[in-house]
């Protein structure tokens, strides 16, 4: 065996020898290596800052399914698209250059090699387009690329060295010996071409879209290799070298001899032809969550121009070595030349041919998806991968999309890439007009990790990437946000999810009625507006969704099925049953003579009703009969002998004048009795069946009738005071001091249902049954909130006379706050006023405004304590002076002062006069006793006729209400 002798960079060391050309080229890739790594860009080939940056028309470089903002957008030429990048997978500079205590640099190639992968991989690109053309319309978008990269052209360089290489050149042999070098992942793939391409993109439905893009390729020139094998064994014993081989390296050049000049070999002259396709995918899961993938640059290039073909392979081949004499022998000048020549005599066994090749192009996967945080505002994330001779290497990458303003956008990314964890991105899209500027980098960290080296150097220390993505464009008819894709823009549109035509603002109508589905209750069937696009087969006013007998007509509360009123037997078993009319009467055709019927009602709301009345009819005579609820929930109707009501005028000392009986309209009738005089009355009836008030009709000499209000003053008596015109024009001792609640929307829906939905029985105080739920729920409503009042104003049109019409009003409006008690509504809190017809809305001499006429009007009010704390008009609502907490009763208030001696106050001793909110109000009573004032002074004061009496409080004579003043009592 002959020795061998490795040469170190720092020493001689008695090692194993490899050939020294070798060693030379290794030094060669060590410094093209260093040149790569002192570039002072980090960014990778990726564009992942771009992938979701929807303003820049450039995505679509890598998913031609990608939406623009933008319609129309022209790349200026030669700027609107440059695009470069450098990436190493490698160690780091600060692995191989290293400070010594003086601060002088050395190379610790060894920590260099240890940072290495198993396979390491360095590439760059550069790419600048000539001419970017895109439009868009409805569905479908089509975008032009003429693209030319490095100095005109498109270009890309892979070069891929096994961390053995490294070993092998530094080391030698020696760390081999019973082992192989394993050389076999050794590749390169360096091209520059031009590409021409078409794009198609069409949204297939409102999930998937698709696009792809056409690439018709020519190429200028090409270097690949393809190693199947490649390693060296050293023996153990011998050390001798053993190689195998099975590689090719194959070139394509321009030919420079042929009197063309290099700017027409690089555009006309080149016959390397090819095709390649860019293949994407979009699908909208949500409206917050969108997926998208990608498959870019898929093609090949057949290369024939002055195509070179190496190859090489061995099996098996053995170098042995020199003798110790070529390194000692003085003759001989160069020892390492004389070995390389041996090593090339035993390895050399390259074959080189001109056949034409195939290459393909550096193909790119993309799997992205973006959560839209809002209009503004997503995150995306990105796996991108590339394939390189047998291998993938993917990347990963998180972003921030933000639109600022509407010219502006931005976006920062994190990358995992190239076996680095330290890449931030960061892009910026802005208009001034249609003129666009863009700048997008996938990582630009490296700026804030330098390091400064002896002799002005300053190196990025852990960057691996370089990249970078500049243009400049021309963008029109921005893309406004469609999500249904019907045309009509989100902003403009009233159903943005949905599509539908422009006639109804973008809103579908499934059922074509003309109402759209967002506004139809029934948006599968079709029907009429008044009853929110719902059908109503048999027009009973019950839409069918609602109607438990949709093909026959009914009640409209009673779930579209008919009302019923059965005649009950002697053993309550049903002997007769009643269908409703029109008119809300329950018609019995010959009806047995009785004096006593008893009926049960079928209906859902019966539980309200508190009575019926039924329409008998025998022989052809028709009779009305109202039949009341009995406890037991059944409906009687027992016929009584008239017992006549006696009204008696009196004089002061008591004595009988004059006597009426009540008419069929409800009136006591006294007929010769002036209306311009007072009166008193005494009503002959028992005490449960006195009134706050009745109803006289006067009737004078010459015949003038008029209904005059007679209030309760005492047990059985009733007052009527008169006032001159002059004085009624001066004083209106009957001002109210309405201050209506300020109601929440769905509290307002309460009332105004029950208002609208409101009927009587024809010519009747009876609630139509229609009415019964609407006015459960102002019933609920009431008792939720106590302290709360209603008044309840009645009035008719002018039908009938105006007598009849007064009292006809009071019914009704009383009939209404009869059933407000009876589902438990304070009475006290229930306040009846009626008019006639003395106020009309509407005209009288229509259908539609004597319907709107008849009516009861329905307020709600605060409680009569209520003192407005907004109040700042300054007035003194109170008694000046006055110190302490007093309760009084107030007993009228008017717009006018009134003399405290007149007789409008009854003899009422000590009353008092305050002014409020630009009223006079007037009290008595005063007493620090709120207890007495209630259950005594009140009272009396109401029998004395100020039926609208109630109790104030005042504390520092300021009014304030009665709750805070008995809060004040307690505490």
């Amino acid at each position: 065996m002959q020795p061998f002798i490795n040469l170190s960079v720092t020493s001689f060391r008695p090692t194993f020898l490899l050939r020294a050309r070798l060693r030379s080229f290794g030094i060669l890739a060590l410094v093209f290596s260093l040149f790569l790594l002192q570039t002072k860009t980090s960014f990778a080939q990726l564009d992942a800052t771009m992938y979701h940056m929807s303003t820049i028309p450039q995505l679509k470089n890598t998913n031609p399914s990608s939406t623009c903002d933008y319609k129309v957008y022209v790349g200026i030429p030669a700027i609107s698209s440059i695009y470069a990048d450098v990436h190493y997978n490698g160690f780091v500079i600060t692995d191989l250059l290293k400070k010594r205590s003086d601060d002088s640099l050395y190379l610790d190639m060894d920590n260099a090699i240890s940072k290495m992968g198993k396979q390491n991989i360095i590439g760059g690109a550069f790419q600048l387009d000539w001419l970017l053309l895109g439009w868009g319309k409805e569905q479908n978008r089509f975008f032009i690329n003429i693209t030319e990269l490095v100095a005109t052209e498109k270009a890309f360089f892979r070069f891929r060295y096994p961390k053995d290489l490294m070993r092998l050149l530094w080391e030698g042999n020696a760390t081999f010996i019973d082992d192989a070098a394993d050389l076999s992942g050794l590749a390169i793939r360096g091209t520059l071409y031009r590409e021409h391409a078409f794009g198609y993109a069409r949204e297939i439905n409102d999930k998937w879209t698709l696009g792809g893009k056409l690439k018709y390729l020519y190429g200028i020139l090409n270097v690949s290799s393809k190693v199947k094998e490649l390693s060296l064994y050293t023996t153990p014993n011998t050390y001798d070298l053993v190689g195998q081989s099975d590689m090719v390296l194959n070139t394509s050049f321009i030919e420079e001899d042929d009197g063309s000049s290099l700017v027409d070999n690089l555009l006309y002259k080149t016959g390397n032809h090819g095709l390649g396709i860019d293949l994407g995918a979009t699908y909208k899961a949500t409206e917050k969550w969108t997926i998208s993938l990608s498959m870019i640059d898929l093609g090949f290039i057949r290369w024939k121009n002055n195509a070179t073909n190496y190859s090489n392979d061995l099996d098996q081949v053995a170098f042995r070595g020199n003798a110790i004499t070529t390194f000692i022998d003085s003759t001989n000048t160069n020892p390492f030349g004389t070995i390389a020549d041996s090593l090339a005599i035993t390895f050399d066994n390259f074959k080189e041919t001109n056949n034409s090749y195939t290459d393909g192009l550096q193909t790119r996967f993309y799997l992205g998806g973006t959560f839209n945080i809002n209009e503004t505002n997503k995150v995306g994330g990105l796996i991108h991968a590339e394939y390189f001779r047998k291998k993938l290497y993917p990347a990963f990458t998180l972003s921030y999309n933000y639109r600022i303003v509407r010219w502006l956008g931005a976006s920062i990314s994190y990358s995992i890439m190239n076996r680095s964890y330290f890449n931030l991105g960061i892009g910026l899209s802005g208009n001034l007009g249609p003129i666009q500027i863009y700048v997008v980098s996938d990582n630009i960290a490296y700026l804030f990790n330098m390091a400064k080296f002896t002799g002005g150097g300053v190196f990025p220390q852990k960057a691996k990437t370089a990249q970078l993505h500049v243009g400049l464009n021309l963008t029109f008819s921005k893309n406004e946000k469609d999500r249904d894709k019907d045309g009509i823009i989100d902003k403009k549109d009233e159903c943005p999810d949905d599509p539908g035509p422009e006639e109804y603002n973008g809103c579908p109508d499934r059922d074509g009625d003309a109402i759209i589905d967002i506004k139809d209750d029934c948006p599968d069937d079709p029907g009429p507006a008044i009853y929110k696009g719902c059908p109503d087969r048999d027009g009973d006013k019950v839409i069918d969704k609602e109607d438990k007998c949709p093909d026959v007509p009914g009640s409209v509360d009673n779930h579209g099925c008919p009302l019923k009123l059965h005649l009950l037997g002697p053993k309550r078993d049903t002997s007769i049953t009643a269908d409703i009319n029109e008119d809300g009467f329950f018609v019995f055709e010959n009806l047995p003579s009785s004096r006593s019927y008893l009926f049960a009602l079928e209906a859902d709301n019966a539980d309200m009703v508190e009575e019926v009345q039924v329409l008998k009819t025998l022989d052809g005579l028709e009779t009305i009969l109202t039949a009341t609820k009995e406890e037991n929930g059944y409906f009687l109707y027992t016929e009584f002998l008239k017992q006549e009501t006696r009204l008696f005028l009196i004089d002061a000392k008591g004595d009988t004048l004059m006597m009426a009986e009540m008419n069929d309209e409800g009136f006591f009738v006294f007929q010769p009795l002036p209306a311009d005089m007072s009166h008193l009355f005494l009503l002959d009836a028992a005490e449960d069946q006195l009134k706050d008030e009745i109803l006289i009709l006067l009737i004078d000499d010459e015949g003038n009738e008029k209904v005059i209000h007679a209030t309760q003053d005492g047990t059985n008596i009733f007052r009527y005071e008169y006032i001159p015109p002059k004085a009624a024009a001066d004083l209106d001792l009957m001002v109210e001091e309405d201050v209506p609640v300020i109601l929440l929307e769905e509290e307002k829906e309460i009332l105004n249902t029950a208002f609208e939905n409101l009927e009587f029985n024809s010519g009747s105080d009876i609630i139509s049954f229609g009415s019964f739920k609407s006015l459960q729920e102002l019933s609920d409503l009431l008792l939720k909130k106590p302290d709360w009042r209603i008044k309840l104003s009645g009035h008719t049109d002018d039908i009938g006379s105006t007598t009849s019409n007064l009292l006809l009003s009071k019914k009704r409006a009383e009939a209404v706050k009869s059933v407000l008690i009876n589902r438990g509504v304070n009475a006290n809190n229930v306040i009846v006023k009626y008019y006639g017809e003395t106020k009309p809305i509407e005209s009288n001499t229509t259908n539609e405004g004597r319907q709107r006429n008849r009516r009861v009007e329905m307020l709600i009010i605060q409680a009569e304590d209520y003192v407005d704390p907004s109040d700042s008009s300054g007035d003194i609502n109170g008694f000046e002076n006055e110190t302490g907490l007093w309760f009084r009763v107030q007993i009228l208030t008017s717009d006018n002062k009134i003399d405290l001696a007149d007789a409008k106050f009854k003899g009422i001793k000590n009353v008092e006069e305050y002014f409020d909110n630009g009223l006079h109000k007037y009290t008595s009573g005063k007493s620090t006793d709120f207890n007495q004032l209630n259950k005594v002074m009140l009272p009396a004061l109401k029998k004395k006729g100020f039926k609208q009496a109630f109790i104030v409080a005042f504390k520092d004579g300021k009014r304030i209400p009665v709750s805070d003043a008995l809060k004040l009592l307690n505490d």
